[in-house]
């Protein structure tokens, strides 16, 4: 996984709001400890840099992906 710099796959899964953070950081939300989570606009931009990496892990792979 990106955020733990990984391949394998956690043993618990995250709750909603680590998974928004986590979202958020592919954008550069910092996550800092007095930060709100991110905004909807925020979330939206990160979701189509998430979108494009999948789409380049399944060029790059030969599989498809979703």
């Amino acid at each position: 996984m990106r955020v733990y710099q990984t391949n394998n796959i956690p043993t618990k899964p995250p709750n909603i709001k680590e998974v928004i953070i986590w979202l958020g950081k592919l954008g550069g939300f910092m996550a800092r400890k007095n930060d709100k989570l991110p905004g909807p606009m925020t979330l939206w931009r990160e979701y189509e840099i998430l979108q494009e990496s999948i789409m380049m892990l399944s060029i790059f792979s030969g599989k498809i992906c979703g």
